[in-house]
C-alpha cells in the first residue's frame, strides 16, 4: 500500500510543481508581483516617514496597536514576497525544488473589526492593513488552488469534466437537502 501512496505523492508533487511553473509563467503572477511591490513600498514609505510623525501622535495604547499591526502587516508582505521569488526562481530553474506552503504560519485576520480600528490607527495604516490583507487572503487562495491537484489530477485519472460538473451538481443539490432538512428540524412541527 505505501508503494501507492509514493506514486501519488510523485504524481502530486509533479502535478503541483507543473502549476507552479503555468503560474509563474503567467501574466497573473506579474501583476500580483508588481501588485506586493507597490504595496512594500507604500508601506516603506509611510511606515519610515509620516507613519512615525502619525504614531507619536497616537495615546499610548494606540501606538502600541500602530506598532504591532505594522510589524504584522510588514511580516505579512515580506511572507507574500518570498513566496512568489521562490515560484518564479523554480520556473527558471535557479532552484531545484519549491516547497509547498510557506504560508500558514501567519495568520493575516485582523483581530478586530476594522471599524475599531478605525477609532484606534491612523487612516493611512489602516488602509494599508486592508490592502495587505486582501492581498494575503488572494495569495493563501492562489496557494490553496496550486496544491489542488484534483481537477489537474483528473488527466491523469480520465475524469472528464462533464464528470467533474456532474459530481459538484450531486454535491451540490446533497448540501442543498441537508439544508432543507436541518431547516425543517430546526423550525419543529407545525401546529
Amino acid at each position: 500500500m505505501s508503494g501507492v501512496k509514493e506514486v501519488c505523492a510523485v504524481k502530486e508533487k509533479a502535478l503541483y510543481e507543473e502549476a507552479v511553473r503555468r503560474f509563474a509563467a503567467s501574466e497573473l503572477f506579474f501583476k500580483i508581483f508588481d501588485e506586493t511591490i507597490n504595496l512594500v513600498q507604500s508601506a516603506s514609505d509611510y511606515l519610515e516617514g509620516q507613519g512615525r510623525v502619525d504614531q507619536a501622535e497616537l495615546p499610548e495604547k494606540s501606538s502600541t496597536r500602530f506598532a504591532s499591526e505594522s510589524v504584522r502587516m510588514t511580516n505579512s508582505l515580506m511572507q507574500i514576497s518570498s513566496w512568489l521569488l521562490s515560484h518564479r526562481a523554480f520556473f527558471k530553474g535557479e532552484i531545484k525544488e519549491v516547497k509547498e506552503g510557506g504560508l500558514e504560519g501567519l495568520s493575516e485576520e485582523l483581530e478586530e473589526g476594522l471599524d475599531k480600528i478605525l477609532s484606534l490607527l491612523p487612516v493611512r495604516l489602516v488602509t494599508l492593513l486592508t490592502r495587505s490583507q486582501a492581498l494575503y487572503q488572494r495569495i493563501l487562495r492562489l496557494d490553496a488552488q496550486l496544491k489542488n491537484t484534483s481537477f489537474a489530477g483528473s488527466r491523469v485519472t480520465g475524469e472528464t469534466v462533464a464528470e467533474q460538473l456532474k459530481r459538484l451538481q450531486d454535491n451540490f443539490t446533497g448540501a442543498l437537502e441537508d439544508g432543507a432538512a436541518d431547516s425543517k428540524v430546526a423550525s419543529g412541527p407545525k401546529a
